[in-house]
């Protein structure tokens, strides 16, 4: 929930798949990256403008939908692009976001250590 009273979409894709692409120096999300993006944000379009399918997930659900941001979950990050590059390529989807589970591997990691230590001293 954002705010604790507006919920977002959440789509999870496959983990078998490359993130990004880079073909001679020109990075970007990789195809199926967009169509989940796409996809999420056909979801979002048919929440945004219909209200009477916005009340009805309120209802049967009890959660409110308005303005949904689009979160994806999919593929690994792969070593090939540069922080910077992510960075760019990250900023041209916003407020949308897209997640690789490497990516999320990585942060739980870092939060267990922050709030345990590291186990292998």
């Amino acid at each position: 929930p954002y705010g604790e009273e507006f919920y977002d979409i959440l789509e999870l894709k496959r983990y078998d798949v490359n993130t990004y692409i880079d073909i001679r120096g020109i990075s970007g999300f990789a195809a199926k990256v967009y169509r989940a993006l796409e996809q999420a944000r056909k979801y979002r379009e048919i929440i945004q403008s219909n209200e009477s399918v916005r009340t009805s997930i309120e209802k049967k659900l009890g959660i409110k939908c308005y303005m949904p941001r689009c979160l994806i979950f999919i593929g690994k990050s792969g070593k090939s692009i540069s922080p910077e590059k992510k960075r760019s390529i990250h900023s041209s989807i916003e407020p949308d976001r897209i997640f690789s589970y490497d990516d999320v591997l990585i942060k739980i990691k870092q939060g267990f250590h922050a709030q345990y230590g590291r186990l292998n001293k």
